[in-house]
């Protein structure tokens, strides 16, 4: 039975792996930090802190954070 849970999520994360990405919808109510989160490449540490900030409010508030930070701090480089 083991073996077979192990196979079965092998075989699912390679068919994932290469399938096309879809953008995945991270439910924060704005347009710019959906796009954000999904641009894992170049913002990978903004998906990052967002993952750290979801501690006991809402997923998709805290998934917000990153962007609203960088948007009052003048840019997400300074992220």
């Amino acid at each position: 039975m083991k073996s077979e849970i192990i196979n079965f999520l092998i075989t699912s994360g390679k068919k994932r792996l290469n399938s096309p990405r879809t953008k995945i919808s991270f439910e924060t109510g704005i347009p710019e930090a959906e796009n954000i989160l999904n641009n894992i490449e170049k913002y990978s540490h903004i998906f990052v802190l967002s993952c750290v900030m979801d501690r006991q409010i809402r997923a998709g508030k805290a998934l917000a954070i990153p962007y609203l930070v960088g948007k009052e701090i003048g840019g997400l480089s300074h992220c």
